[in-house]
Formats: structure tokens, C-alpha cells, sequence
């Protein structure tokens, strides 16, 4: 259990070694079940279920204390000119506040691995808590973490917003991102901190913020919190008794008006949310963009003029292009993109993943022998006139 300073034992020191820190299981949510669960993440899912008639499934995953880059993948961190510098020696870093690196040091006492893992450290709890669930389609993200970072507010800029677009790689779309501003307790760097939060909205798209909200837990998370059946619920399941807390106005105010972004209220004057995909209409809306991205001379528009495109479920649709440098252009313009079928479709769940045409007889490219080098080059042009395009575009001389 983080939430205190001691020693864990060679149990738990092996368990988190091997990833296996975090533990449950679907519940169905009643009174026995929901007293141990996050209130707030109940009463989001609640307002979620009661607007949009459909169920909701909640997950939640807490880490008291944890760092942002916690919760950040490897990949992410290693290829990254700034971020890389966090992973070695971090328990005697100062990238990271004095009081996180004492509590793991506490936890970590009677450790005789060098290598010893703890979930303050970079990288892990999106290993053992996050990846895990990367094949399930979730619908969204609500976040509450910052106190862990807020001594560092440049800093975690940089690492809030390559976690945010990290996750959205990982699920391959742009998941709805709604997280919470730290609340406004006179705290060294909190008001800068809480400044820098607001700032972040303009920085990466599809995302919310709720304000002076103290206590928050989130689908998925990274912070604990007093809950309103009066338990605090820690990473280890564990509970211990605390002030009692209700939920006021002001909490269900701030979920209310992330539901409603969730939603969609605000471009969808009739009421309805969440519209099936339908093929024809899919099509129309990806003609439509095609045409905005002709208009303004993007060399990205034949990538997608080519695409083509299947439903897979009311919410999530697959594109297919011919080769990787198809799928490239379309991926730099996924962000977009994404903005753009939303506010078309009405879809505020909607989702979908970029992939390559397995070649078949019919698509892999056959010369004739007789064809010189400089034949060959036209016929692939007159097939691939992208090719001929990013060969202008980079200035190629080939030597046919």
C-alpha cells in the first residue's frame, strides 16, 4: 500500500516485479460492489448511462502519489530528447519531488534486487496497469493526477501531452481525454500549475477540463481519493476509515459538463448522440474531407481518395490503403480527421484503425521483362502517382 511509509515484504517486492501490482475483475455494479469503488467515477458512469441508454463499464486503476510519467510507455520515453533523461537513477533524481523518491525508498527497504520495480517509476504502471487493456475498446479517458509533477510545470507539459497522444497510438484513435484541474488549495506552484492545465486544452485536441474539482477518480486513473461511502480506497484494495464525504452540486456540475462535451451536445442540435455508422453516410463524410483536403492542395488527399473503407460496428470503422506510404499520409492527418467524421457523424464514440491490403495476385505489381528501368518507373507512376510526387517533392534523381 503506497498511501503509507514502510517496508514491503518479499511477497509483494516479487509481485510487483512481475507486474502483477494491479488485480479485479468485472463486477456488476450494486451497493456491496460500488461502497469500494471510486464514488465519482460511479457517478460519472451514472450521468454517462442515464444521457446515452447504453451500459457503461468502468475501470479503474489508482496509484496514490504516482508521477505522470508513470504512466507513460517505454517506447514513448526512450525516443524522446527530453523524457529519456527520467529513466535511469530515478530514485535519486530531481526530476522527480524529494517526498516520492523517500516513500519508494521506504516501500523498497527490504529489496535486494538491484533492479527492484516500484509503480512511482517511469514507465511501470502503464506496463502493468495500462497495456493490459489496450485491446479492449474503450469509449474514453477521465484523468486526475498533477501533484506529483506540479513542482516541475514545464516539465510536465511536455510529459502530459506525449501521454495523451502515447494512449491514443495505443488504441489507434483519438480517445476523448477529460481530465482535472488540481484544486485550489495554497499549495508552492499550484496556481501555475493549475494555469498550465488550462493551457494544455488549446495544445491537444478532443479534450476536456473539469475546474476546482478536489476529488476526482477517473475511468482510468492515477489518483485516490476520500470516497462518499466514507472509505479511502488504495491501490491494494485495502480500505481505512476518513471524513465522510457527499457529493455536492459542484462535483456533479463539473461530471454534467463533461458528459456534455462527451456527448456531443454542442454539435448536435437535435438531441441525438452517438449515431450507428452507416456506410453511405461514412463515405459521404470521407468524400467531403477528401474534398476540403483537394481544396487546400494537401498531397495527402490521393491517399485518401484511394482508401477504401468497412464498418466494423456501430462505433468503429476500418480503412485500407495499398501500401505503408498511404497509410502514412493518412495517419498525420488523423487528428483532424477524427474532429472531422465526429462533428459530421454525430458519433462521439466513433473510432478507427489504418491498415495495409495484404497483396494478392491481382495488386502485386508484375513487369514485363522486355520493359526498360525507365518503362518500369511509368507504368508504377501511372498506378502510383504518389510516387512520382514524393520523388518531385524530395528533389530524387534516379538512375535508371
Amino acid at each position: 500500500m503506497i498511501s503509507e511509509h514502510y517496508a514491503w515484504d518479499s511477497a509483494t517486492l516479487r509481485k510487483v516485479n512481475e507486474l502483477e501490482y494491479f488485480s479485479g475483475t468485472w463486477q456488476k455494479c450494486d451497493s456491496t460492489k460500488a461502497k469500494d469503488f471510486s464514488a465519482v467515477a460511479y457517478y460519472f458512469g451514472k450521468k454517462l448511462q442515464e444521457k446515452l441508454h447504453v451500459p457503461v463499464g468502468l475501470i479503474e486503476v489508482a496509484v496514490g502519489g504516482s508521477t505522470t510519467e508513470s504512466w507513460l510507455d517505454r517506447y514513448t520515453m526512450e525516443h524522446h530528447p527530453v523524457l529519456v533523461n527520467e529513466l535511469n537513477q530515478w530514485r535519486r533524481s530531481d526530476f522527480f519531488q524529494p517526498w516520492v523518491r523517500e516513500r519508494a525508498d521506504s516501500n523498497l527497504e527490504k529489496a535486494i534486487n538491484p533492479r527492484q520495480r516500484h509503480p512511482y517509476e517511469p514507465c511501470y504502471n502503464f506496463e502493468a496497469g495500462i497495456k493490459p487493456f489496450v485491446d479492449l475498446p474503450i469509449a474514453g479517458v477521465i484523468w486526475y493526477q498533477g501533484e506529483s509533477n506540479a513542482h516541475n510545470i514545464e516539465l510536465h507539459e511536455t510529459v502530459f501531452a506525449e501521454l495523451v497522444k502515447s494512449w491514443r497510438k495505443q488504441w489507434g484513435c483519438s480517445l476523448p481525454f477529460y481530465y482535472v484541474q488540481l484544486s485550489s488549495l495554497n499549495r508552492p506552484s499550484w496556481t501555475s500549475f493549475r494555469y498550465s492545465q488550462l493551457q494544455l486544452l488549446k495544445q491537444i485536441p478532443n479534450s476536456g477540463k473539469a475546474e476546482n474539482f478536489t476529488e476526482a477518480k477517473l475511468i482510468i486513473e492515477t489518483s485516490t481519493v476520500k470516497e462518499d461511502a466514507g472509505y479511502y480506497q488504495t491501490a491494494s484494495g485495502k480500505k481505512s476509515e476518513s471524513e465522510k464525504q457527499k457529493p455536492t452540486t459542484g462535483k456533479i456540475a463539473a461530471l454534467d459538463k463533461i458528459r456534455k462535451q462527451y456527448q456531443g451536445n454542442g454539435s448536435n442540435g437535435n438531441g441525438h448522440v452517438n449515431q450507428p455508422l452507416q456506410i453511405e453516410t461514412l463515405q459521404k463524410a470521407w468524400n467531403d474531407y477528401v474534398q476540403k483536403l483537394k481544396q487546400a492542395k494537401n498531397p495527402a488527399a490521393q491517399s485518401f481518395e484511394l482508401a477504401t473503407l468497412k464498418i466494423k460496428d456501430d462505433n468503429c470503422f476500418e480503412v485500407t490503403t495499398a501500401n505503408n506510404i498511404e497509410q502514412k499520409f493518412i495517419e498525420q492527418d488523423r487528428n483532424k480527421l477524427f474532429v472531422f467524421l465526429q462533428e459530421h457523424l454525430h458519433n462521439r464514440l466513433l473510432q478507427f484503425s489504418v491498415i495495409i491490403e495484404e497483396p494478392t495476385a491481382t495488386t502485386k505489381l508484375k513487369f514485363e521483362p522486355s520493359l526498360t528501368a525507365t518503362q518500369q518507373f511509368q507504368k508504377m507512376i501511372e498506378m502510383y502517382p504518389i510516387v512520382k510526387e514524393l520523388k518531385d517533392r524530395l528533389r530524387l534523381e534516379l538512375d535508371y
